[in-house]
């Protein structure tokens, strides 16, 4: 920093004051002081003066040219906080003149000012040209104009204006370049959509009105695009890509047949030279393979979405015998099925398969593949889902060998997958209907309410695991708890509902109720809130806490509300009786476990004697005098088919033994009763180490159809004396049949009536299909007789 006068580096004269000296003067002693010149100082003070004003005009010159110089650190400061202003501010700071007349200052401010003008036109007309501004006939130039004079007005100065006219020189440019190719597009797209219209129309009117094949709609377009180069100027490039644009919309829409004879179509020139098909050409070969690939596969899930209900409508006719060379040639050439499929369907034999080539080169032999492999597998799931809409037909599901999608072999669709496909298909059945309800007028809680008991009825009749009931049911106990129900939190209207839901299930499946709760403990808490409100009349909350309270109650008060093993004894003994029960060791233990865990939950002798009689009923079935209790994995026909198995083990083992009889063998589930150990009454012992499993039952069954089937056969046998053998043979089945039919009626509850209804459906169908057989018997006996009587007339008149 200077350090001189006034900030310069002129050092300041120094100010001298004059001084008086004495002096002597002759012929006197006197001594008077020596006078100088007047006016020393004055002139000194002069010379000071005169040596500021040289550094005050020093100082101006320096303080001009610091303001004059854009690098100094006043002048920089100065424009970097203008540089943070926005335009309002920068128009405030020219009206104030803060620049102050300075060059530099006023010169960085109308730039900043045009600067500042420049970004905010370039955002407005950018918003205004994709919003506002009509890119198809407006006139781009005129409006950039008109919006950069308003910018321009605005700016307070010639120079600030002429800045901005100078930021927005290239921006314009760009900008009219960008509309002049907008405005060509748009010309272009509009031809390209005018022509892909007409090739629509002509392939509409070509197929729907004059019922041409796909080749001639294909022509007809060739021709117009031919056409199109001498009267639209559509270069051969723009050709293509219109050609390609209506093939791919056809693809689109599944149209394969029509988007391959347009890809793969030979062209010609107005001038009738041939041009090649799209798919050869570069740039298109790859994208037409994809595309008819593409358009295949559309056709073919349109077809399967179509067809699936229909397929479960047809094989119910199957079943009924109801579907006629009528109903086939209704559904010949709609693509659901095959011509060979319909002959099969017609004559109820298994249908023929498919001869699929193992290996095949090309994608679309491929997608054939795979297309016969889900027709395959929608056949098979459509019966499986016909079969299981009756009681017992889930039994007749099996593993099912359908060809694979690769073309190699087979692949197997098994029993357990073909359900979980039905499941799901019958729950997305039920929303519909209760949807459609709900549209039909039918107050939301009834459709659900009505939706539930199908869905209750049918999960229950096919003994399926429903997971979300096993969850609602198993840990109740640990949930609803004195204090959870006093909390009177959002838990509470969703356990009284589980609750509400194990009530709904016994009332209608105890057998299947009982295959869904696995936990001890939430079983007494949901028995302790159904005798509540069954037997005691209380309302859904008062049993709720009565549950929670036997619930939490501790071991040892439990074990005191215990009856005694004595009295628990005679109830068992009483019951068994009743029942027409022996007191076995299987029936007394299952017996008297109940009555203690009952008794242990609060339950009186009388309320014991009624639930325990009528659970027996409901969820058991006895064989040889032994309860077997229902499981999931027992099938419909589940009794006569341990009878036999039990009838193998006896003809092995009986005499080995010493064995009275068959009847001396009972079974015991094991392994989470998906197995059966055979077990002797007189030996209280395992018969033997094999178990008794559900492919055991299965292979039984087979074994069973087959007798019945041979049997029915002998009835219509050509010796008259083997027929009537037969027939009598038959007649004493179905009566021995009629007679177990009627004794399961009488003795059983809900599961033994189960058992009944499907008993009686098999029982009726066999005998149907017999009558069946010797019907057509009698006809082909009756027709061989007229052939032998005319082949003797035709002899005795020669």
């Amino acid at each position: 920093m200077a350090n001189g006068l006034f900030g310069t580096n002129i050092a300041a004269p120094e100010i001298r004051q004059a001084q008086l000296q004495p002096a002597a003067v002759p012929g006197s002693t006197f001594v008077r002081p020596q006078q100088r010149e007047a006016g020393g100082n004055l002139r000194a003070l002069a010379d000071a003066l005169g040596g500021l004003n040289g550094a005050l005009q020093t100082y101006g010159t320096v303080v001009a040219k610091e303001e004059e110089d854009p690098q100094s650190r006043a002048n920089r400061d100065w424009i970097a906080k203008r540089q943070l202003m926005s335009t309002d501010q920068l128009r405030e700071e020219a009206r104030l003149g803060t620049p102050a007349g300075v060059r530099v200052r006023e010169d960085a401010l109308n730039a900043l000012l045009g600067e500042k003008a420049n970004d905010d036109f370039r955002t407005r007309w950018t918003a205004f040209y994709n919003t506002e501004f009509d890119r198809t006939t407006g006139d781009a130039a005129a409006e950039y104009e008109r919006l950069r004079q308003e910018t321009a007005e605005a700016l307070p100065n010639d120079l600030a204006k002429a800045a901005f006219y100078r930021l927005t020189k290239d921006h314009q440019s760009a900008w009219m370049q960008k509309d002049v190719e907008e405005k060509t597009s748009y010309v272009k797209q509009q031809i390209n959509t005018t022509v892909i219209d007409s090739f629509r129309n002509s392939i509409d009117d070509s197929l729907n009105i004059h019922k041409l094949d796909p080749a001639k709609a294909a022509e007809i377009v060739f021709a117009k695009s031919a056409s199109n180069r001498d009267f639209l100027g559509l270069s051969g490039q723009e050709q293509n890509e219109t050609i390609f644009a209506i093939a791919e919309e056809y693809a689109l829409k599944g149209n394969e047949e029509l988007a391959r004879a347009l890809l793969d179509g030979v062209r010609k020139c107005s001038d009738g030279k041939k041009l090649p098909p799209l798919s050869k050409i570069a740039g298109y070969a790859d994208k037409s393979i994809r595309l008819i690939e593409q358009a295949g596969s559309i056709r073919d899930k349109n077809v399967r979405e179509g067809s699936f209900k229909v397929r479960v409508e047809d094989d119910d006719l199957i079943l009924r015998g109801a579907f006629t060379e009528a109903e086939a040639e209704k559904r010949r050439g709609t693509g659901v099925y095959t011509d060979p499929e319909l002959a099969n369907m017609v004559d109820q034999s298994k249908r023929a398969g498919l001869a699929i080539q193992t290996k095949k080169a090309t994608e679309e032999q491929k997608r054939a593949l795979r297309v016969n492999s889900e027709r395959e597998r929608g056949r098979v799931i459509a019966q499986a889902y016909s079969a299981m809409q009756r009681v017992g037909g889930i039994t007749s599901i099996r593993d099912v060998e359908i060809p694979s999608p690769t073309g190699e072999g087979t692949t197997t669709l098994s029993r357990a997958k073909s359900i979980e496909f039905v499941t799901d298909l019958f729950e997305e059945n039920l929303e519909d209907r209760q949807a459609q309800l709900i549209e039909r007028g039918t107050p939301e809680d009834v459709a659900k309410k009505q939706t539930q008991s199908a869905r209750i009825a049918w999960y229950s009749m096919n003994r399926l695991d429903n997971a979300e009931w096993s969850h609602a049911l198993n840990g109740i106990a640990s949930l609803v708890t004195p204090e959870t129900i006093a909390q009177r939190g959002q838990l509470l209207p969703q356990m009284t509902a589980n609750a509400e839901l194990y009530r709904t299930l016994k009332a209608a499946n105890p057998g299947y109720l009982s295959t869904l709760i696995t936990d001890k403990a939430s079983r007494e808490f949901l028995e302790v809130y159904d005798r509540a409100i069954t037997t005691r009349r209380m309302q859904p909350d008062e049993a709720l806490l009565m549950a929670a309270h036997e619930g939490a109650k501790d071991e040892s008060t439990k074990v005191r509300s215990m009856v005694s093993q004595q009295d628990a004894a005679k109830i068992a003994d009483r019951l068994l009786r009743d029942l027409g029960l022996k007191r076995e060791g299987a029936n007394a233990a299952f017996v008297m476990g109940r009555i203690h865990d009952m008794s242990r939950s609060g339950a009186s002798e009388k309320e014991i004697t009624a639930e325990l009689q009528k659970e027996i009923e409901d969820t058991s079935v006895p064989i040889n005098g032994v309860l077997v209790f229902d499981h999931r994995d027992l099938p419909a026909d589940f009794p006569d088919l341990v009878q036999d198995e039990l009838k193998g083990v006896f003809e092995v083992f009986g005499k080995r033994y010493g064995l009275p009889d068959v009847s001396d063998l009972f079974i015991v589930a094991e392994s989470g009763e998906s197995k059966w150990s055979v077990w002797s009454k007189q030996l209280r012992r395992p018969v033997g180490a094999s178990m008794i499993t559900p492919a055991m039952l299965d292979r039984r069954r087979g074994i069973r159809q087959a007798a019945q089937d041979e049997l029915v056969r002998q009835t219509v046998a050509a010796d008259d004396a083997k027929r009537a053998d037969a027939q009598k043979r038959f007649e004493e089945e179905i009566a021995y049949e009629r007679a177990r039919l009627a004794e399961t009626r009488k003795n059983g509850g809900r599961f033994m009536n189960w058992l009944a209804d499907d008993h009686e459906e098999r029982l009726n169908k066999r005998i149907a299909e017999a009558q069946a057989v010797r019907l057509r018997g009698e006809q082909e006996r009756a027709k061989a007789l007229r052939e032998e009587r005319q082949k003797r007339n035709k002899g005795g008149r020669q």
